[in-house]
Parts: C-alpha cells; structure tokens; sequence
C-alpha cells in the first residue's frame, strides 16, 4: 500500500548519522516535570519515549541552560551541577528511544541575558541580570544589565562545550545547540542593539557568532568531525521595538536581526561544522511570534526557512505551527524544508507519526494553540500538560486500563467533557449512552470555535465525534433529559456535562443579546457595544470588526481578559494588540451606562460620558454552569453522580477536558 505522505518518510542524514523520517519532535520547556537539578525524571523519559514510539524520527530534548558562572537563576537551572544524573539519564533516556529506530538529540544552550525574569536571579546578583553589553532589562527597563567580561563570555562557550561533550559521551546521538535564537542570551551577542562590545566578542569587531560557532568547533574537536551537530536559528525577530511585536502583515522595520543578517549567520554555522540548522522566528520582545497562539497562521515560519535552505547545504528543519501531514508533506516537497518538527501537536498525540504513515490524518488528536496546558504552565511555574492530551507525561505510569466491572453509564451533555468522559469510558469497555439536547456535539466550543482564526478548534470539533463514535459510544441527539428520564435509564453511574448558560442582565429598551448568540448567528448590524472584554468578548470583538462591524468593547477592570480562566501570555498579548489592529475601541476602567435609540453610553476612566454609536448591545459577561440537573440526581440518585466541565464550574477547554478524562478513566 503507497504511503500518503511519501515524502514525510524518506529518510535523511544529518551529517553521517541517518534519520529514519522527517517528523522531528522540536526541543520544548518542560515546566516543572524536570527534576531539581534540571535533569530527566522518569516520567519525562517515559514521554519521549512515547513520542519514540509513535513514530517520530528524531526527538530533540528540552534545552539544558549552561551559565558559565555569570547568570545564576532558578529559572535556568544547570543540570550538569549533577553530573552523574545527567550522564545516566540521557543514556537511559538514548537506549529506550533507540530501541525504536529513533534519534535523541540532547540541546545545549546559553541561558536568559537580558530576557531573565528578574525574581528568578540568584541572591548574589544583586538583582541585577548579565547580558552581552549594559542593556535594559527586558522586563524592567530602569535595571541596567551588567556587561559580561571577556573571560566572561569565554566561560559561556566553555560550559556550553562541557555539557555537549558530556551528553555526547552519555550516548546522545547528537547535540543541538540553543544558538542564536528567541532572544536567549547567545542570540543577543548577534543582534547590533544588545551587542555593543568593543572586544573580541563585539558585533563591530565579527566575533557576534563565537558563543556558538566556538562551542560547534570545540565538539567537533573532541567528538570528532562525524559527531552532529544541529544548531537553531531565529531568522527574524519580529521586533518593531523593545517588547513591542507588529501584527501579521504588518509593515515594519526589523529592530533586532533582520533576514539578510540571519542568512549570513546560518552560512557561518554550516562553515563552523553545523551539519543542520532548527529554524524559528520571534525573541522575548515579541513573545506572540516566538510561542505563536491560535490567533497565528499555522506554517508562520516555513518562508523564512525556505531563505535559509536557498543559502546553505545542510538538512532545514522547521517547527511552527506545522500541524497536520498534509502541511508537512507539502512543505517538504515543495523544497520549503528538509524535515519538520513538531512541538505542541507532538504533545496533543504521541502516535502523530504513525497515524500520519497510515494516512489517518483525521485521527491524529489536534493541538488548538490555546497554550493553557503548555505555555501557561511554564511561565506560571506549573507542570507542563497538555489541554487536550490528559495522558501527557502518564502514558506509561499511569495508563488508561480495562475496567474490572462493567457498567452502565450515562453521560448527559456532548460538549468536549462529556466525549472525552464517554469515549475514555467506552474505551476501557463500559456500556455508554451520551445524551445532547441539540441537533450536534460540541457544546459551547462549538460557539468557541466560530471565529476563522480558530483552525485547531474546528479540528477538535471534527475529531472528537469521530472518536467517540470509534468507541462505541451510543449518541443520542436531540434528546434534553429530566431527572425522571435519568431515572429510567438503569444507569450504574451517571455523568453530568451540561455546560454553562451565558449570563446578562436587562438593558432597558433594548433586546438582551450574548455573545454566544452573535456567534451563533445573532445579526448585530453595522455598528455594536460589547459589554466584556473577558476572552471570549475580545475574540468576539475582532471577528465582528473584521468582518466590518464598528465594534465598541466596555471593560469595568483595568485591564481586558482579567476576568475568568487567566489567558496564557502569548495569547493576551497577541489579542491586546489585534484588538486596536481590527479597529476595535475599547474603553477600560469603564461603565455601560445604558442605550438608547442606537446610541450606547458609557462612563470612561476618568469619569467623562461617551457616545457610542451601537444599533446592538452585546452582553459577554461570564457563565453560570447549568448545573439544575446535577443538583436534583445528585441528592436523589441511588448511584454515583459526577458532575463535570462548566456545569461544574465555567472554566476553559483544559479543565472540561481532563474532568473528562479523570472521571471516564476511574469508573
């Protein structure tokens, strides 16, 4: 049988050393799953190796910060202060990954410079970060970052080269350098803003590529010439200014590296011995670009990897929100790379690869781009997870097992909790009927996944009624049950998912109108008032304005998405600035003071009347779970009654999701 996507599993060299296919798992942050030395726990070697087991050709660690001495933080951890934990599990981490004709390679990388969170600096840094050159610090401009020495910077390509040769040594079948790259501290030294140094190590005097090109000669050195060597590389910085990101399609002129910069940069680490460069886009300046949200194109970075690939002869891989094989596939035919990687859909479904070998592209369980599980995680100090991918980091330790007892069990409401209940349910062979009042499943996410720039949610959509039906899961649509229906129903244990009903409040003279009925459909005509500037009344606010509507959106707290379920960072910052992007106003700090004849009021910061012109007032104030139902079956049932998702507590996809999950998984 001819494989769907040939060109995604031909295999390749990087260097000497062949790659069985093209689907790398990209080098991610892995939060707090990471031991106390930023080594390896079991279950993070367990998780790779899942990945290995699903297909992937190459998977490359989470990146290993080696300060030299010169930055010490929390938040950039030195694994090699514990030597023998690092040697023994990249080797266990290398053998169990091998076994499955994969390749780990391990990355190395200097750690934060100016972009350090300021909190996470050791005591004796008195509160102040290091950088190539005295800087501002990223996140507090009146902190001024001290200069490195030369021996400084020396040391930073020393320990870089120490830990590289001792992952090497430890089996890894190749290291990745963290190179120039997202704004990290050795991507600073070439970028003209951050590096003003007048010595050896000075952008002036061509010694801006050294902390990477030195560290790739010095392994190739004491590995030999064979050893290789991946190296990545940050094409553009997408940086308007300091901390300030342009729009897609924005004009704009480049203020840290800009494109012709970058090619010269990536034909000097192929002339260092570079034997494949792992392309991105975007710094700490520009967070949207570097961890791109839902609100992004998928494919953001695969043009400028395509320049890169036109300038070198070595392997171009490239992550970015590559998320389906048909993507992959035509990126690698069409010469825009030489393989991809990927991150967040490799964290959504491990069997990724294999379900692409197969064809069964519909099968595969899609990353959205919400980052709630992922990003969020990791700047808030959490565990990494996944919002759709409950078993991340379990597959082994934990895994969905057959249930001892069979049994009957009835889930009441279809949105994203209740399939994920009853499929994982029916997967470990209960008997499960799903009832949903309305004509389809989905629930509220189907009025999530309305706006076009929420591709991954239309995927979601699409996939879980497929894999709930796979499951032999009974679905009843069309059906609103009562507690008496329940009752008759001979259920053994009983799910409630019946989500949450928009709230609002009256508005006199005008016509009560949610969100969730615009996006359902609701015509607000020419001009609208959003009262809300939560999430989902911002999402709604540029998808109205894009599509031509003069949208207005009233937020009483100072700033939007305050309110609800905190929006990851990558995500609020894009949506803060496509707010003013679409042509949104917003008023903050501010009251609805009422309508009247297509005329809003509203009462701003500083206490002043505004007009505004609004033939409809849209009300995005929150939700109240819809929990009536679970009430009455939880004081009458004479079972076990389990009460999930918004009907529990209005939340996001993540938490509908894994009460799902949780719950299905232990009846």
């Amino acid at each position: 049988m001819a494989l769907k996507y040939p060109e995604l599993f031909k295999p390749y060299n990087i260097g000497k050393l062949r790659i069985k296919n093209r689907v790398s798992m990209a080098p991610m942050h892995l939060g707090g799953r990471n031991d106390d030395t930023g080594n390896m726990t079991e279950e993070v070697i367990d998780y790779y190796e899942a990945r290995a087991k699903g297909g992937f050709g190459l998977i490359i660690t989470g990146g290993y910060a080696c300060a030299g001495g010169a930055e010490i933080t929390t938040a950039a951890l030195n694994a090699m202060d514990n030597p023998a934990a690092f040697n023994s599990t990249i080797s266990k981490a290398t053998e169990k990954i091998n076994s499955y004709d994969t390749k780990l390679f391990v990355e190395v990388g200097a750690p934060f410079g100016r972009v350090a969170f300021l909190e996470t600096l050791a005591p004796e840094m008195n509160g102040q970060p290091v950088a190539p050159s005295a800087v501002p610090s990223r996140w507090d401009p009146s902190v001024m970052c001290r200069a490195l020495t030369t021996e400084e910077c020396q040391g930073l390509i020393d320990n870089q080269l120490i830990a590289a040769v001792t992952a090497a040594r430890a089996g890894a079948d190749g290291i990745c350098l963290g190179g120039a790259y997202g704004g990290y501290f050795a991507d600073q030294f070439a970028i003209p803003a951050f590096n003003k140094r007048d010595d050896e190590f000075g952008f002036a005097q061509g010694g801006q590529y050294r902390v990477v090109t030195d560290v790739i000669k010095g392994i190739k050195e004491q590995m030999g010439p064979d050893y290789p060597v991946m190296v990545r590389l940050c094409v553009r910085h997408y940086m308007k200014d300091i901390g300030v990101a342009p729009l897609p399609g924005e004009a704009f002129t480049e203020h840290g590296r800009d494109v012709e910069d970058s090619l010269a940069l990536a034909k000097a680490l192929e002339e260092a011995g570079a034997d494949a460069i792992l392309v991105g886009g975007g710094s700490y300046d520009s967070f949207y670009w570097l961890y791109p949200p839902t609100y992004q194109a998928e494919g953001l970075w695969l043009e400028d990897a395509k320049r890169v690939k036109e300038v070198v002869n070595i392997p171009v891989i490239c992550p970015g929100k590559i998320l389906t094989p048909e993507m992959a596939e035509k990126a690698i035919e069409e010469g825009y790379v030489d393989a991809v990687a990927l991150g967040k859909a490799s964290l959504a479904d491990a069997e990724w690869a294999n379900k692409a070998r197969a064809g069964k592209s519909e099968d595969i369980r899609p990353c959205i781009g919400c980052q709630n599980g992922c990003m969020a995680r990791v700047f808030n100090g959490g565990q990494v997870t996944c919002a759709v991918n409950p078993q991340l980091f379990y597959e082994k330790s934990d895994p969905v097992t057959p249930a001892m007892e069979k049994k009957h069990v009835v889930v009441i409401g279809g949105g994203v909790g209740g399939m994920e209940a009853a499929m994982i349910a029916a997967q470990r062979g209960h008997n499960v009927d799903l009832y949903e009042k309305s004509d389809k499943l989905g629930g509220l996410f189907n009025l999530a996944a309305v706006p076009e720039f929420k591709t991954g949610d239309h995927r979601l959509l699409a996939w879980f009624p497929r894999m709930v039906e796979r499951a032999g899961v009974k679905v009843h649509l069309n059906t609103e049950l009562t507690a008496a229906d329940v009752e008759k129903l001979d259920a053994d244990e009983i799910i409630v998912a019946t989500g949450a009903t928009p709230k609002s409040f009256k508005i006199e003279g005008a016509e009560t109108v949610t969100a969730s009925d615009v996006l359902a459909g609701k015509d607000v005509g020419k001009s609208c008032v959003i009262v809300g500037a939560g999430l989902v009344g911002c999402e709604t606010a540029v998808w109205l304005a894009r599509k031509g509507v003069k949208v207005t959106l009233v937020e009483a707290l100072p700033m939007p998405m305050m309110a609800g379920a905190p929006v990851p960072t990558p995500n609020f910052l894009m949506m803060l600035d496509m707010i003013p992007g679409a042509g949104v106003t917003m008023y903050t700090s501010a009251r609805f003071a009422g309508w009247k004849d297509g005329v809003a009021t509203v009462i701003d910061a500083e206490g002043k009347e505004q007009k505004v012109e609004a033939e409809t007032v849209v009300q995005a104030v929150g939700f109240a779970p819809n929990n009536a139902l679970y009430k009455e079956l939880e004081a009458n049932a004479a079972v076990p009654v389990w009460n999930i998702g918004d009907s529990k507590e209005p939340a996001n996809v993540m938490e509908a999701v894994r009460g799902g999950f949780f719950v299905g998984k232990n009846i």
